[in-house]
């Protein structure tokens, strides 16, 4: 995942996390304008509260990671 990529996930995700869970995905929906993988991303971390915080630990470069 290029480090772009991955600083707007991280931004969709803290974003979407203020937010009442009954907005949450309304809120990727629009958000995300489209792009279906960043949707599903969003709402992945949203969902598993300890995958989140795997994911905003590391450095997505240093995972290997090519989303």
């Amino acid at each position: 995942m290029n480090p772009d990529r991955w600083q707007r996930i991280e931004r969709l995700y803290h974003a979407a996390l203020v937010l009442p869970g009954r907005e949450r995905a309304a809120f990727l929906t629009e958000a995300c304008a489209g792009d279906k993988a960043l949707r599903r991303e969003g709402q992945a971390l949203l969902d598993s509260p300890a995958m989140a915080q795997r994911f905003l630990t590391a450095p997505a470069l240093a995972r290997g990671h090519r989303w």
